[in-house]
């Protein structure tokens, strides 16, 4: 398989014909034209500025210099269609079959006719003769030059058709070129913007540069229609833990959603010497085009972004040459981000300060003053490094508020508000007494709460039910609540956990 070769310098072969008619018309317009100027009269000084392609055209200058001013705007000329020709990349036109270099002929023809005559011309789609100088030392040598422009995405249509009619372009690429059309046509955007990738190969294939970057230019083109909406974003998080649920989004081409596709979701993270870093993972959308992704831990506090792009790997793969440059150009213009997301990451919870209030209660509902529950609590947390304090709060204050009721008045009260970021609360009952002997069994049980004061929500909760035994009843009563409290704050504990 013939290797792709972009921008190649090849030999040029002009066939007779267009040799004399580009003689001809040389000769032709510059005498309706009165000629370039013979007077004495210096280059233009536009000749200093480079003048070389864009992305958004083809850029061709011609400039020569003569003892004769027809000469010079000849020479002028001839070198202005070489450009041409050598950009198109279609190789020798003695190659080519004849409908090919009766379609080139005519293009030429027009083109020494917008050269040689300032009047209006007839010139192909897109294209522009931009300007034109003449200068001379009034004795022996005159100069000519031309600057011409032609829009790509018209040129590039053009040379797809130069190529068909002269026999460059294979079959296979331009039946891929007419599926791709057709599923545009019914709607079907992102299968398009595939077949285009495969009509690129095709092209690849044959050495036909024009036709492979106008399919690449078409896979951008059919996927700018992407669009993507979030649906629902992660919650706040914590330092070193992943948020409590995904980022979900949906994918969609002209209405119709995007299913089993592959997108480019970029996360933050952390770089090997600890600076903040992008991530990036590939994941599929599923039949209904929902895209959902968990963001891993971040070890930063703050905003952090998540955006969703399609994924150019899809486009890429059918290719040879993934490293050619237009390949990279189509890459990084279809992963650009099409939604973002914010999510904020808050300390460790170690690091937030936190209170403690919990009401215990005996058989009857009654409150006690044993605060062995808060006491457990309290122990084990402080051993791991959190910053915890029991509250100034009587916990028979809870007797009368719920959940909400107590956060609205944790934030109202200054004492609370600025000095503790989240509480651990609730009530804790003692449901069984038995004695047996001279042993005492006991269980109690109870839903402790972790909120955010601040944000007035409960971050998590748990039922908890623990039993102990011992000779005294009293002993028996506090070792379970005790253990209880403990337990919540193992809970918490593994949730800090990285």
């Amino acid at each position: 398989m013939r290797r792709f070769r972009n921008f190649v310098e090849r030999e040029k072969t002009f066939p007779i014909i267009i040799a004399l008619i580009f003689i001809s018309s040389i000769l032709f317009y510059t005498g309706c034209a009165g000629g370039p100027s013979s007077r004495r009269s210096p280059s233009p000084e536009w000749l200093l500025e480079e003048w070389i392609h864009t992305e958004t055209e083809y850029r061709f200058r011609g400039i020569a210099e003569a003892q004769d001013a027809l000469l010079a705007q000849e020479g002028a000329t001839q070198m202005l269609v070489d450009g041409i020709l050598q950009a198109m990349d279609l190789g020798s036109p003695d190659d080519w079959d004849s409908a090919g270099r009766e379609a080139l002929t005519a293009l030429f023809d027009q083109i020494i006719q917008g050269v040689g005559n300032t009047q209006m011309v007839d010139l192909p789609e897109g294209f522009a003769i931009l300007r034109r100088g003449a200068w001379s030392d009034g004795a022996k040598h005159s100069g000519y030059a031309v600057d011409a422009a032609w829009e790509s995405e018209a040129f590039e249509e053009y040379v797809n058709e130069l190529a068909m009619l002269a026999g460059v372009a294979s079959a296979q690429f331009r039946g891929l070129e007419l599926r791709a059309m057709a599923a545009e046509k019914d709607g079907n955007g992102y299968e398009a913007a595939l077949i285009w990738a495969s009509a690129a190969h095709a092209a690849e294939v044959d050495g036909t540069a024009s036709s492979y970057r106008r399919a690449l230019r078409q896979v951008v083109n059919v996927l700018e229609s992407v669009e993507v909406g979030v649906e629902t974003s992660p919650p706040t998080s914590y330092v070193d833990l992943r948020p409590d649920s995904p980022l979900v989004a949906r994918a969609f081409i002209n209405g119709k959603p995007i299913s089993n596709a592959e997108f480019l979701v970029t996360y933050p993270r952390s770089a090997r010497d600890g600076s903040p870093a992008r991530g990036y993972a590939r994941v599929f959308s599923d039949e209904d085009g929902r895209i959902q992704f968990l963001p891993p831990p971040v070890p930063f506090v703050g905003q952090q972004v998540l955006t969703i792009a399609p994924s150019a790997a899809p486009f890429l793969e059918p290719l040879d040459d993934k490293d050619e440059t237009s390949a990279i150009n189509m890459a990084e213009i279809v992963e650009e981000p099409r939604v973002s997301a914010r999510y904020e990451t808050q300390p460790h919870l170690k690091e937030l300060r936190t209170g403690i209030v919990v009401l215990e209660t005996d058989l009857a509902g009654n409150p006690l003053a044993s605060g062995e529950a808060a006491g457990g609590l309290f122990d084990d947390l402080k051993a791991q490094n959190f910053l915890v304090e029991v509250m100034e709060l009587d916990p028979r204050e809870l007797l009368s508020r719920n959940s909400r009721e107590l956060l609205r008045d944790l934030k109202a009260d200054e004492r609370f508000y600025d000095n503790y970021d989240r509480v651990v609360h609730g009530t804790v009952t003692l449901e069984s007494f038995e004695q047996v002997g001279d042993s005492y069994t006991v269980r109690v049980s109870g839903t402790l709460s972790y909120s955010d004061i601040p944000r007035q929500s409960v971050r998590f909760r748990s039922t908890i039910t623990k039993s102990s035994q011992a000779s005294d009843g009293q002993q028996a009563i506090n070792a379970a609540f005790r253990q209880l409290g403990r337990s919540f704050a193992a809970e918490l504990a593994q949730r800090a956990a990285p």
